[in-house]
C-alpha cells in the first residue's frame, strides 16, 4: 500500500500551529546572587545579576524564555544588572549591554535570539541550557547495574554477594536490575560481577528523558475524528500499537474506545490528573494519524504500557521490559516517543528479538537540536523519526543527523477533560508515523516489515 505523503501531511496540518506563539506565564528562579524572572504573560522581566559572564546570563535567558539562543563566538563580557518589571525589549538591552541582538519568531517551535558583535550572520554558537544531573541521559544511573546471568544461576545469591538489591526481574531472559546504596558500591559490584563466571553480562541502566510539558491552548475547535473504533472480524485483522510511555487515563471521550487495558511496568500511574500526561497526547496523535491517512477506515487498538509509574523519569530497563510485555500482548507496532543518549545493550537485544517476530519499532529522534544519537531511535533496527514544521521543513528544535530515517509533522492539538492542549516535538511526529503504520497494516495479507519498508521510503529525510 502506498502513501500519498503530500495529501497526508496536509491533513495533519489542519487546525495545528494556530497559537504556537501564545505567551504563557513562566518564571525561573535562581540563587539570590544571580536571579532572572521572565513573566511571559505580562512581558515583564526582573533581574539581579552580579559579575556574571555572558554565557551564564544567556543560559538563564534560554531556560526562562525557552528561546533558542545563538551568540557570536568570543562575545565575552561581564554582566552587572539589577532591575524590576522592565518590558522585555528594555530588559534585553540591559542584559546584553553593548551587544546587538535580534529576536526571530519561528513558524514552528521556539523563537530564536541572535546575539552578535559585528554581523547577525556571525551568531552561530548555540547556547545549551545546563541540565539537572538527574536529566542527563548520556550517563548510566550511578547506583544501578543491569545483570544478565547464565542459565541455572540464582540472582538473589548473586545480589547477596555484592550487597545489591534486586529491583527488577526478567526471569525469561535472565536479566535483572540491581540497585546499590552508593555509586561507589555499584562500581565495586561491577568489577566483581565482570569477573564472576556465573554472570554473562553487566551493563548500565540509563534514565529516559522526562516527558515535556504540554501547554493548554484556546481554539474555537479541534478537527473531529472520523475514525471509529471497530472490533476486528478475526484475530488476523488485529492491529495493535504498543504505546511505551506514561499512563493513558480513560476520560470518557472518544479516545477511550481505542484503548486496551493498560500494562503498568513501573507501578500504577497517578490516580488523577490536573493536566494531560504525555501518553494521552501520544495516544490521541496515533489515532489522528491513522484517521488522516486512512480516511477513517483503519481498525486499530492502542495498548498503553506505562513505564514511568508515578515517576518523572523512566529508565531503559523498564522500557525494554515494557516492550516485551507489549509484544506478548499482541502489539506489532511499538511507539517509543521517548529516548536516552545512552545506548542500552539490553534494550537493543529486546528490539532484535521483536524484529525477529515481525514487529515494527518507531522512536523519537529527540528535541535538542543536535546530531547526537538518541536511543532507541539510533538503533538501525528502529525507524528514527524527526519533526517537520508547518511548511514540511525540519523543525528548528528537532534532532537531525545520519541516524534519522523519516520526518513527520511535529505538533498536534487534542482535548483532555474539556480543555484543548498543544503538544509538540519529535514525540508527536513519532506518534503520527505509528498511526500511519497502523493504517497501512494489512496483517492478513502482508508482513509488517513491508509496512516499515514503505514508511522508510515515503517519509525519508533528505540527507
Amino acid at each position: 500500500m502506498g502513501c500519498d505523503w503530500n495529501k497526508t501531511r496536509a491533513g495533519y496540518r489542519r487546525g495545528l500551529y494556530l497559537l504556537l506563539g501564545m505567551m504563557l506565564s513562566w518564571a525561573v528562579g535562581c540563587p539570590a546572587a544571580q536571579s532572572l524572572v521572565w513573566k511571559k504573560d505580562t512581558d515583564k522581566v526582573s533581574a539581579n545579576i552580579q559579575s556574571a559572564p555572558l554565557e551564564e546570563v544567556l543560559n538563564l535567558m534560554s531556560v526562562a524564555t525557552e528561546w533558542e539562543i545563538y551568540v557570536q563566538p568570543e562575545s565575552d563580557q561581564v554582566v552587572n544588572v539589577k532591575f524590576q518589571d522592565r518590558p522585555a525589549s528594555e530588559a534585553l538591552k540591559l542584559l546584553l549591554g553593548g551587544l546587538s541582538y535580534a529576536v526571530l519568531p519561528q513558524a514552528e517551535g521556539p523563537s530564536r535570539l541572535l546575539v552578535f558583535r559585528t554581523n547577525i550572520s556571525q551568531a552561530t554558537e548555540l547556547i545549551s541550557p545546563k541540565r539537572d544531573p538527574k536529566d542527563d541521559t548520556s550517563k548510566p544511573i550511578p547506583n544501578e547495574l543491569v545483570v544478565t546471568l547464565k542459565p541455572g544461576v540464582n540472582i538473589d545469591d548473586i545480589a547477596k554477594k555484592v550487597d545489591g538489591k534486586v529491583v527488577g526481574r526478567n526471569e525469561e531472559l535472565r536479566v535483572y536490575r540491581l540497585q546499590f546504596e552508593t555509586a561507589e558500591a555499584a562500581e565495586r559490584a561491577r568489577k566483581l560481577l565482570s569477573e564472576d563466571p556465573e554472570v554473562a553480562k553487566v551493563e548500565g541502566n540509563y534514565n529516559v528523558e522526562r516527558p515535556p510539558d504540554i501547554k493548554p491552548v484556546d481554539l474555537s475547535s479541534v478537527p473531529e475524528l472520523s475514525l471509529k473504533a471497530e472490533s476486528p472480524a478475526n484475530d488476523c485483522e488485529k492491529v495493535i500499537v504498543g504505546l511505551i510511555d506514561t499512563s493513558v487515563p480513560k476520560t470518557g471521550g472518544s479516545l477511550d474506545a481505542f484503548l486496551l487495558p493498560q500494562i503498568d511496568v513501573a507501578g500504577p500511574g497517578p490516580t488523577s490528573y490536573t493536566s494531560p500526561p504525555h501518553g494521552e497526547s501520544m495516544a490521541s496523535t496515533i489515532v489522528r494519524g491513522a484517521d488522516f491517512s486512512s480516511g477513517g477506515k483503519a481498525k486499530i487498538s492502542i495498548l498503553p504500557v506505562n513505564v514511568y509509574g508515578q515517576n518523572v523519569q523512566a529508565n531503559t530497563y523498564d522500557v525494554a521490559n515494557g516492550i516485551l510485555q507489549a509484544i506478548k500482548a499482541g502489539a506489532k507496532i511499538i511507539n517509543l516517543s521517548l529516548g536516552s543518549e545512552g545506548p542500552s545493550p539490553y534494550l537493543a537485544e529486546v528490539i532484535r528479538l521483536g524484529q525477529a517476530q515481525d514487529v515494527i519499532f518507531i522512536a523519537a529522534a529527540g528535541n535538542r537540536p543536535t546530531t547526537t544519537p538518541t536511543y532507541p531511535a539510533a538503533d538501525p533496527k528502529v525507524v528514527a523519526v524527526t519533526a517537520s514544521d508547518r511548511t514540511g521543513n525540519l523543525a528548528s528544535y528537532a534532532n537531525r543527523g545520519d541516524f534519522v530515517d523519516v520526518i513527520a509533522p511535529g505538533s498536534t492539538i487534542f482535548q483532555f477533560n474539556g480543555q484543548r492542549y498543544l503538544s509538540s516535538g519529535t514525540s508527536v511526529a513519532t506518534a503520527y508515523v505509528s498511526g500511519l503504520a497502523a493504517s497501512m497494516a494489512d496483517p492478513c495479507n502482508k508482513a509488517y516489515s513491508a509496512v516499515e519498508a514503505q514508511i522508510r521510503k515515503d517519509l525519508s529525510v533528505r540527507k
